[in-house]
This record gives C-alpha cells, sequence and structure tokens, in this order.
C-alpha cells in the first residue's frame, strides 16, 4: 500500500476534520461525527460527494450530512436512521486510517470503516458490532451521495438466450414510488442508468449482482464502487445488493451485504473497492457504448 500522509484539517462546516491523501486522491473523515467520508476526489481537484449545510430544518442530520455512510438494513426509522452525531475515534495507521463511531444507544450497535489507498483506488471495509444486550437481524448498507448533475450507472444480470436460457436469473426491485416513465432512466439491454436532476423528486431502483457495481458520472470524472454478491445468500429489500436512488438534491449508489443474525457481541463486514477515473466521455446511451467506455473500467 502507499503510505498515507494525514493532517488534522477544517473541511466545509467541521472544524475537526482529518485529511487523508496519497498524492493521487484525497479524502476527508470528519471527527465529529460519523463515522463518514465527507470528501473523495483527485487531489486538488473536485469533491465527488455531496456536501449539506449542518442540521437543516427539513429533516434529521443524520440522513442528510452528505458524503459516504455506513448504515443497516432492512430500514427501520429508528435503528436506521441513528442520528450520528457523537465523535469519532480516527486512527491514522501507515497504510490505512480506521473511523469507529459511539455506541448507538438506541440500537446498540457500534459502526467502524477502514481505509486503505493504493493510487486512484480506495478499500473500505465497513463493520457493524453489536454491542447491545439482544440478537439482531440486519445487514450492513454503504451508502454514498453524490455530487449533483450526473449519472448513476449500472447493470442487469449477465444476458443469456432463448431457447438455452430458460430460466430467470434476475429481478428489478421497484419502491412505492419508483417511476420507470420518468425521463431521467435509460433502460438498455445490459445496462441501466439514472440522471439526477435538481427539478424532479425522488426515484429508486435495485436489483442484485454477484459482482455487484454502481458508477457515477460526473463531467468527465467517473466514480466506481464495487462490492462481492453472494449468491443464495438472504438480502435485504426483495434481494437487493445494490441500489440507486436520487432525488433533488443528490444521486446516491448503495451496496448492500446479506441479512444476519448478529449475537451480542458478533460483528459483521461489508467491503466496498473504489475506484475514481477522469478523462471520461459517453457518445451515447447505448451498450456498445457502455462496454466501451465503462466495462474495462471495472
Amino acid at each position: 500500500m502507499t503510505r498515507l500522509v494525514a493532517e488534522t484539517t477544517r473541511f466545509e462546516h467541521w472544524p475537526d476534520c482529518v485529511r487523508i491523501e496519497n498524492g493521487v486522491v484525497d479524502l476527508v473523515v470528519p471527527r465529529g461525527f460519523g463515522p463518514r467520508v465527507m470528501r473523495f476526489g483527485f487531489v486538488n481537484g473536485p469533491n465527488l460527494f455531496k456536501i449539506f449545510a449542518p442540521d437543516p430544518p427539513e429533516a434529521p442530520a443524520a440522513r442528510i450530512r452528505g458524503g459516504h455512510r455506513l448504515w443497516v438494513a432492512p430500514e427501520i426509522p429508528d435503528i436506521t436512521w441513528v442520528n450520528d452525531t457523537a465523535p469519532v475515534q480516527v486512527d491514522v495507521q501507515a497504510d490505512s486510517v480506521v473511523a469507529t463511531g459511539t455506541l448507538e444507544p438506541a440500537s446498540g450497535l457500534v459502526k467502524q470503516m477502514t481505509i486503505a489507498m493504493r493510487g486512484a483506488a480506495v478499500g473500505i471495509r465497513h463493520q457493524v458490532t453489536n454491542s447491545g444486550p439482544s440478537s439482531m437481524l440486519l445487514a450492513p448498507w454503504a451508502l454514498t451521495q453524490m455530487a449533483p448533475g450526473g449519472w448513476g450507472i449500472s447493470a442487469f444480470p449477465p444476458k443469456g438466450e432463448h431457447p438455452r436460457d430458460l430460466l430467470p436469473n434476475g429481478a428489478l426491485i421497484l419502491w412505492p414510488y419508483t417511476d420507470l416513465t420518468d425521463p431521467r432512466w435509460r433502460l438498455l439491454r445490459k445496462y441501466y442508468a439514472l440522471q439526477q436532476d435538481p427539478e424532479r423528486g425522488p426515484n429508486k431502483a435495485g436489483g442484485f449482482l454477484e459482482q455487484t457495481w454502481g458508477a457515477y458520472l460526473l463531467a468527465d470524472h467517473l466514480f466506481i464502487k464495487r462490492s462481492t454478491g453472494v449468491s443464495g445468500a438472504t438480502y435485504p429489500d426483495m434481494g437487493c445488493s445494490f441500489e440507486v436512488f436520487t432525488n433533488q438534491h443528490m444521486l446516491e449508489l448503495e451496496t448492500l451485504g446479506p441479512l444476519v443474525t448478529l449475537a451480542p457481541g458478533e460483528s459483521v463486514t461489508h467491503e466496498e473497492r473504489w475506484s475514481l477515473h477522469r478523462g471520461v466521455a459517453l457518445a451515447e446511451w447505448t451498450d456498445e457504448e457502455l462496454d466501451r467506455v465503462i466495462a474495462p473500467l471495472l
């Protein structure tokens, strides 16, 4: 691993943060709340993550600070929407940074992110520990809120042909507010994409991929996050390992792990692999163009 350089800094609205860089990319982890990553981009480049003003009146602060965060599914407000305003312990090591949250009284959970960098790639191990008195059924859920104006991209399960392949191999999961007639969607044979538009409200879809991935194209920067799905495991949200959500403020790329029953004292981990690319451009929304531009970067 490339040796990391870390410094204490003020970032946006928050005075006590740790900025980590390796000469190629940098990210910012706040000490005052989280664990979260509030910035990710090339050194001296734009932040690819959405940042909200602190504690706006229209929604709980835990839900709309922005950046990258760790939740648990299924989405139960009293457990999932825990207000992550307690201090975070940030430990800087030679090749990684470990951000450990405070015990959440409402859920009994402790959340942790271990972050490592190599060039323009980042690995994040998310860990959820049950420090409460009772067993809990949950799945780790890693959500990344992207800066507005771009496109979220992912794929359907691998294609086959008729009549050789007769059984279904995937599902497109919809929410009560999903609208596939929304012009922000691009539904292709192999891929799908959803545009963030400040004039339009919520939309969402999800599904399962064994090689789970989602990408965000903003101007000529492409952010990719990947995880590994477990075939045959039980996932939340009717079987989702990946979900994409957007509203008028941002677009969110979400990966999920399988549901597990955590006994008191037990932990579960969920790993994501990030990469960042620049000089990326799509000439058109076709499978062939996405094969040419996006597929080689996965």
